[in-house]
């Protein structure tokens, strides 16, 4: 994969720190980060980026539409909107301007990584086509037949020069303008003019309609006897996108008809092979997401597990060889105290330093495995850990379970706590709590857990803080088979909701509730 160059356009120095380190974790380059719309032109040519990141709120005389606008028109370069702005009127104006993506504030990694390999790869159909369109005009301006398109609403958009030779119309003069305008007939049986209104003819049920001994009248007076093919150009799903009229000198009726048949094919074909790649990234993409979960899942599952054996080496090992020292240390103080030797006040700082050793690495195994194997060791962890939060937080966090909830899995009992461990971290740091419950119970088949805080609930800037955590708690539910819900508002608070079915049949089927 080629190297994606990435300039990011913001001016808030924060934000754009924060969206430089996502890029780079990304594995995308970023040549530059300016702040402004003039800055943006100018650093363009000279890094040359694959990709610009604009904000549309930036300070100077343009904001970032207008700055996106002549980007995409100079130098072609795609352009992915980044703004916290989605009313219509900006919407309306971002829209007009061709944008390859448009990300609301905030957004996780997912989305920025799918929007921006949708953009370059959509960029990169789009320059295919363009040169396509370039090869195929190129193509229709060398052959000897006159050639006009027009669009849905019978509008002039092409004309090649023996059009314009035969018309006595400019290809300048005439875009825009109605096809009957530009292009008198009539027919030489009847010396009826030729109806070309766009409703008329792009409705006809024929695929393509022929109309033989024609007289072209030309803008100068001149009087031309003509055949004419006019076929409508369709989209993959039938509807109608304009109208392609070939005209000729009666003599060349066959020689035109087959070319242009051609080219109406061969551009059809392109069309669709151009949509069905694009869908196909578009699946590969989704197909790559879904697998990095299933990775990020399956590291967290072996960094748990991980945990917990250096938990209970530290328990097992480390701390019951400290022990034995303390309990050591603790003899000799009393024999150096019963024959009052100066060296038993030393002896007992040693013991002392000893017994807080031993405390400090029970705490530290605590952590790395604070679920007891213990049926009841989810209730125990979460009522130490609600005491933990009050007595180092400063908030009231208190722990509530009606009844006995006894669960046998102790993998699955120590991802429910992480998830309250989790879910803590974030009022404590994020909405500014002041009071917490953690409750534990069962009902209706199933264990739930529940972490309800008051605090300021999720804005959109806490949402984007956060949101490594809230992907963490997510896996950790999905790799227990459980339901996670995430309830917020700025006047009640965060509620996290844990539901785990304890159905034979459902992978929690080692867990047991009992009230």
């Amino acid at each position: 994969m080629k190297n994606v160059e990435i300039l990011v356009v913001e001016d808030e120095a924060i934000v754009a720190a924060d969206l430089v380190a996502r890029l780079r974790r990304l594995r995308y380059g970023v040549p530059a980060v300016v702040s402004s719309g003039e800055e943006a032109l100018e650093q363009v040519p000279k890094t040359n980026p694959s990709l610009v990141l604009m904000d549309i709120k930036l300070a100077g005389e343009l904001d970032g539409i207008e700055a996106a606008r002549r980007i995409q028109t100079q130098f072609a370069i795609p352009v992915i909107y980044v703004t916290a702005h989605s009313d219509e009127a900006t919407l309306a104006r971002a829209k007009a301007t061709g944008p390859y993506g448009y990300l609301i504030k905030p957004f996780d990694m997912d989305e920025l990584r799918t929007t921006i390999e949708v953009a370059l790869h959509k960029h990169e159909i789009d320059s295919k086509l363009k040169e396509s369109a370039q090869w195929f005009a190129t193509t229709l301006r060398a052959i000897g037949d006159g050639v006009i398109t027009t669009d849905s609403q019978g509008l002039v958009t092409f004309m090649n020069p023996v059009a314009e030779s035969l018309t006595g119309w400019k290809e300048a003069e005439a875009l825009g303008k109605n096809l009957t305008e530009v292009f008198r007939a009539i027919n030489e049986a009847t010396g009826q003019p030729i109806d070309h209104q766009a409703a008329n003819r792009l409705h006809s049920e024929l695929p393509t309609n022929h109309l033989l001994d024609l007289t072209l009248l030309g803008r100068n007076g001149t009087q031309t006897a003509i055949e004419e093919t006019v076929a409508p150009l369709r989209n993959d799903h039938g509807a109608l996108m304009g109208l392609v009229l070939g005209f000729r000198d009666t003599g060349e009726r066959k020689r035109a008809e087959e070319a242009l048949r051609k080219a109406y094919d061969e551009m059809e074909m392109r069309v669709r092979q151009r949509t069905e790649e694009l869908a196909q990234a578009n699946s590969s993409l989704r197909a790559e997401i879904k697998q990095r979960q299933r990775l990020e899942r399956c590291l967290l599952g072996i960094s748990e597990q991980e945990q917990l054996r250096i938990g209970q080496d530290l328990h097992d090992g480390l701390g019951q060889r400290l022990t034995g020292i303390a309990f050591l240390s603790k003899a000799l103080e009393q024999k150096l105290q019963e024959q009052s030797l100066p060296e038993a006040a030393d002896t007992g700082r040693l013991t002392d330093l000893l017994n807080e050793v031993i405390s400090q690495t029970k705490e530290l195994a605590r952590g790395l495995h604070p679920v007891e194997t213990d049926p009841s060791g989810l209730m125990t962890a979460l009522r130490r850990w609600a005491d933990h939060i009050t007595s180092v937080f400063g908030l009231s966090c208190g722990f509530e379970c009606p009844d006995p909830v006894m669960i046998a899995d102790n993998g699955m009992a120590t991802q429910l706590y992480r998830i309250a461990q989790e879910a803590a971290h974030n009022a404590v740091k994020h909405a500014r709590a002041s009071r917490m419950i953690i409750g534990l119970g069962s009902a209706d088949g199933q264990i739930v857990l529940t972490v309800q805080d008051n605090g300021a609930g999720f804005s959109r800037e806490l949402e984007a803080a956060q949101g490594m955590g809230l992907q963490i708690m997510r896996h950790r539910a999905e790799a227990i088979g459980a339901a996670l819900n995430i309830q917020s508002s700025p006047s009640d608070g965060t509620r996290v909701t844990c539901s785990i079915p304890v159905s034979s049949g459902n992978p929690a089927s080692k867990m047991s509730a009992q009230a």
